[in-house]
């Protein structure tokens, strides 16, 4: 019930999770189990003294590379390929004129729920870092700053518009 309050209703909850009436049962059971693990972490850790500032700066100090996070961005995209009967060319001139609109302030989600053959989350692909997307994608993406449409551009899964949320 915490949960649903926090994410602003059960409806709330469901787009956040990207959930449904029948994997709450699920989603259930993995707060559960996120709560037990909880428990016994406070259970074992219940008798062990704070870390001393300068052991912890020592360690540091020592240990540069494991406080490094990679880059990320969070980004949206627009993904289409032909239909049939839908030449290659029909689907760049048709993203051309949405990428237009979309750079003189269109709504993205709205569009990619409209248009794309990916729609779920509205394009939203969360948070990704480097390394985990196409390279013609990723080339893309990452030399995006935030709020700007990148240009109409192909990888083996088709064309592409993308946006940088942040």
């Amino acid at each position: 019930n915490r949960v649903k309050r926090e994410a602003g209703g059960t409806e709330a909850l469901y787009k956040m999770y990207n959930l449904n009436p029948d994997g709450m049962k699920s989603f259930r059971e993995s707060i559960r189990e996120q709560l037990r693990y909880e428990q016994f972490l406070d259970m074992l850790s219940k008798d062990v003294p704070a870390p001393e500032e300068e052991r912890c700066r020592e360690f540091y100090d020592k240990n540069p590379g494991q406080f490094v996070e990679e880059e990320q961005i969070h980004a949206a995209h627009i993904v289409r390929q032909p239909k049939e009967g839908e030449s290659p060319e029909q689907v760049y001139t048709n993203l051309l004129n949405l990428r237009e609109q979309l750079a003189e302030g269109g709504d993205f989600a709205a569009a990619a729920r409209a248009h794309s053959d990916c729609p779920e989350n509205d394009g939203d692909l969360g948070w990704v870092g480097r390394g985990r997307m196409v390279s013609a994608f990723e080339a893309v993406a990452f030399a995006l700053q935030r709020g700007e449409v990148s240009d109409v551009f192909q990888t083996e899964f088709g064309w592409h518009i993308v946006t940088i949320y942040d």
